[in-house]
């Protein structure tokens, strides 16, 4: 009698399945988790922008509005005195930020400096 070596049809397709269900349950939660980090990195640049603004605040004071106003900075005027990375990028586009659109907007309310990031103008 022959001994034969391989596999069957049926079992070769029960593998086929078995993978086509893994797949379905992995790859949602590798999307979610891939989303999740570029969220995450995406909150980081927005913070690091805003550092930068903190860190030009410190070196101007005279500057700084007063209470009720705002001081409005772009990119370029971060870059220019080094106080952000020069190839800052935003993760949800993979496109550096603009430097003339992105703006740090620093608004002094009651005595409090608050660092808003505005992409809306991009």
């Amino acid at each position: 009698m022959l001994e034969q070596k391989g596999f069957t049809l049926i079992e070769l397709l029960a593998v086929i399945a078995i993978l086509a269900i893994i797949s379905l349950i992995a790859i949602p939660a590798i999307n979610k988790t891939t989303d999740s980090s570029r969220d995450k990195i995406y909150d980081t640049q927005i913070a690091n922008l805003k550092s930068g603004g903190k860190a030009w605040a410190a070196e101007h004071v005279a500057a700084l509005p007063e209470n009720g106003g705002s001081k409005t900075l772009t990119l370029r005027e971060l870059k220019q005195g080094g106080y952000v990375d020069s190839d800052i990028t935003n993760p949800k586009t993979k496109q550096k930020f603009d430097d003339t659109c992105t703006k740090i907007i620093i608004r002094n309310v009651n005595g409090k400096l608050i660092y808003e990031v505005d992409l809306s103008s991009c």
